[in-house]
């Protein structure tokens, strides 16, 4: 909703003429049908756990489990820097261009991470919740097997 109330108060405009290059901000029920925001069908299941028995029936029902596992990656994206870089967790104290700044380093620098270190316990732990992250042993256990 923050996204609505900046963009309704004119604190900024969207970034790009989304209709021409073809670029949405994912958003959730809350945001309703507006241009340049995809969110998803009301009234239709929604959340993950809802189809974990019961696979989609309907266009809408297949849009909105693709929407929810979209959303849900990205939740656990921002999960993973929010862990690593604890600057993104706090109050911000910088103006906006600057804030943007930095969530765009921190992710340049995330990826230079993971580059570096594909089994960085942040990541493991972050999105796969592997046991083994934290243990050094192991790791370069796991790391000599992956290198034969």
């Amino acid at each position: 909703m923050i996204l609505l109330w900046i963009i309704a108060f004119g604190v900024i405009s969207f970034p790009f003429d989304y209709e021409r290059v073809g670029k949405y901000y994912l958003g959730d029920a809350g945001y309703g049908v507006r241009k340049g925001i995809i969110s998803p069908y009301r009234g239709v299941r929604y959340h993950l756990k809802e189809f974990s028995d019961n696979p989609p029936r309907n266009d809408k029902e297949l849009f909105n489990l693709r929407h929810s596992s979209l959303r849900t990656s990205i939740e656990r994206c921002f999960g993973v820097l929010k862990k690593r870089f604890r600057v993104l967790d706090a109050e911000p104290f910088w103006s906006f261009p600057t804030q943007v700044d930095v969530v765009l380093a921190c992710c340049i620098i995330h990826n230079h991470i993971i580059g570096v270190d594909p089994l960085d316990s942040i990541m493991n732990n972050g999105l796969r919740g592997s046991p083994l992250a934290n243990d050094s042993t192991s790791r370069r256990v796991q790391q000599s097997k992956r290198e034969v």
